[in-house]
């Protein structure tokens, strides 16, 4: 599945909750007052180069803009489909594999902080409330580099 990028960001408003809801991926993870006092400090407006390191996507593709976009359209198509598999793992081995996915497609296009909450998730144990917790960071992260590529790249 391609996600529906284009038109999404505007200088006024950002509608990207609108379009996870049209195409169907919405969080099932509700946190708790806990989870918000543990979780990293409010993101309020993520800059866009601190999500989406255009610099090393651009290494990566060696300055060619069309070709960074293919590369982007490529992670956008698979990271719905590698999300799913994260949720539905019921086994360590699932998990392990679903996050090392997601961990290397992110590291690929440069969206370290995405990365990042996939190498955390790679690592974690077989609990299912650190299991929610690493799917919403995922889940928050993955919505801060989806916004930088639809304003960047849209």
């Amino acid at each position: 599945m391609v996600w529906p990028l284009s038109n999404i960001c505007s200088s006024d408003s950002y509608t990207f909750v609108r379009t996870k809801q049209r195409i169907g991926w919405r969080s099932s993870v509700q946190t708790s007052e806990q989870d918000r006092i543990e979780a990293e400090p409010d993101r309020g407006e993520v800059s866009r180069a601190s999500v989406l390191d255009r610099e090393h996507l651009a290494r990566y593709t060696l300055g060619e803009r069309d070709l960074e976009r293919e590369v982007l359209d490529l992670f956008l198509g698979q990271v719905p489909e590698t999300m799913a598999e994260l949720k539905a793992a019921r086994d360590h081995k699932a998990w392990h594999q679903a996050a090392h996915t997601l961990k290397g497609s992110a590291r690929v296009i440069g969206a370290w902080q995405l990365a990042d909450a996939a190498a955390k998730a790679e690592r974690m144990d077989d609990d299912p409330a650190t299991r929610n917790e690493l799917i919403n960071r995922l889940e928050n992260a993955l919505d801060d580099v989806c916004r930088a590529v639809a304003c960047e790249y849209y």
